[in-house]
């Protein structure tokens, strides 16, 4: 039970500096940009998380899957999982980045900005369509890492994910307020981020093992349901700015983004634990532990409830 209380303590360690710089940076974003520019910032930035709900939940399918594997073939089995992981995610990347890339000029248009502005914006969101690609990529290494506990290394990830775009933003518009440049900068963030984990899973899995078919209709029949989830999460996070934005206009979605932004981490605290309950169940589960598993969920739960 070490490992799991250990993993918990690193994400509320993770949430804590993340929440600080957030705390700092975004007085200091709004300043330097200004409110209309960081008004479309904001925008920008939810319509590429909102994204992510054709992930179809990959993350928490391997998460899940990859907890499940105690035998002596995990190489070879997290191999399979990655390989599946890959042929589910790479047509939905490309699903996306089509209709982000059909969808810009419509965007762009419905937030009533300046032609200049808007030709910026556009082409922003075409550029960052580049980055659909390994940012979907980058969810199957990372639902490994937390299926073995090693949540330093996601946690790790997750704060340069949530603060390097802010640094980025900050530093380009003290240079030039211009979204396309950000744009870039989100691109090379997701590829960088692809890497890094790449490089933490390096040697846990075998890269050359094809997908395995019954796996393989596991996780497609999996991710129906993880769909529904991640689509009403992306919802209630991050469409709402984009329909603010269109709606009132860029600056009043710069203001509601840091309102909802403070309310999001309240009830990020109890997504630290309930993440660690995915490997762990899992693995209770496989294991035909029912006993020892429903005793945990029911302390999570009273504890959860305290919080």
């Amino acid at each position: 039970m070490n490992k799991y209380i250990r993993a918990i303590g690193f994400n509320f360690l993770f949430l804590a500096i993340s929440t600080i710089a957030f705390l700092v940076l975004t007085p200091l974003a709004i300043t330097i940009m200004g409110e209309e520019f960081y008004g479309l910032w904001v925008i920008l930035s939810s319509i590429m998380l909102f994204s992510n709900v054709g992930t179809l939940g990959i993350g928490t399918i391997v998460n899940k899957f990859s907890a499940e594997e105690t035998g002596e073939e995990n190489k070879k089995f997290y191999g399979s999982i990655f390989s599946a992981g890959v042929l589910m995610i790479f047509p939905m990347a490309l699903l996306t980045m089509v209709v982000l890339w059909l969808t810009s000029g419509f965007i762009a248009r419905s937030n009533d900005l300046d032609p200049a502005l808007e030709e910026n914006f556009k082409l922003a969101i075409n550029v960052c369509a580049f980055g659909i690609l390994p940012q979907y990529l980058t969810k199957i290494p990372q639902g490994f890492l937390l299926s073995q506990l090693r949540n330093e290394k996601v946690r790790l990830m997750d704060l340069l994910t949530s603060i390097m775009p802010w640094i980025g933003g900050v530093v380009i518009s003290t240079i030039e307020k211009n979204l396309v440049w950000i744009a870039i900068w989100y691109v090379c963030l997701q590829l960088f981020l692809l890497f890094g984990y790449i490089h933490f899973i390096r040697d846990d899995i075998d890269w050359f093992v094809r997908p395995n078919q019954a796996l393989f209709k596991r996780m497609r029949s999996f991710s129906v349901f993880m769909f529904i989830e991640s689509t009403a999460i992306s919802l209630f996070q991050q469409f709402d700015r984009v329909v603010v934005g269109t709606v009132l206009g860029p600056v009043y979605a710069g203001v509601y983004s840091v309102g909802t932004s403070i309310g999001l981490r309240l009830t990020l605290l109890s997504g630290q634990i309930t993440e660690v309950m995915v490997p762990y169940s899992s693995q209770k589960g496989s294991q035909k532990a029912n006993d020892e598993l429903y005793g945990t969920i029911r302390l999570v739960s009273k504890v959860l409830s305290l919080v």
